[in-house]
């Protein structure tokens, strides 16, 4: 069987098989463009962003979905920028 879903507002949806247990799909929405997924060492570069103020939030399967994500506030000028937030409770990769 094949079905369309269509996700049209900002949230998460947590996906699982409902053979495999260990088998789960996450999808998060959001409501800008500015959005990546981590390497794997947890840097992130935003190309294309203009100056301005900024809420970095960031998101994390270990983390419970119905809570806000952690975030910081970031000032973007005409340079190059570096922030960082601390994931509570999430072990960092080897």
């Amino acid at each position: 069987m094949h079905r369309s879903v269509v996700f049209d507002k900002a949230g998460i949806a947590v996906i699982g098989c409902n053979i495999h247990d260990q088998m789960t799909a996450w999808v998060v929405v959001v409501d800008t463009p500015f959005y990546a997924r981590s390497a794997g060492n947890g840097t992130v570069r935003f190309e294309g962003v203009g100056a301005g103020s900024y809420r970095l939030r960031a998101r994390h399967s270990a983390l419970a979905t119905d809570t806000a994500p952690p975030s910081v506030l970031v000032n973007v000028a005409s340079t190059d920028i570096e922030s960082a937030i601390r994931l509570e409770g999430v072990a960092a990769a080897p």
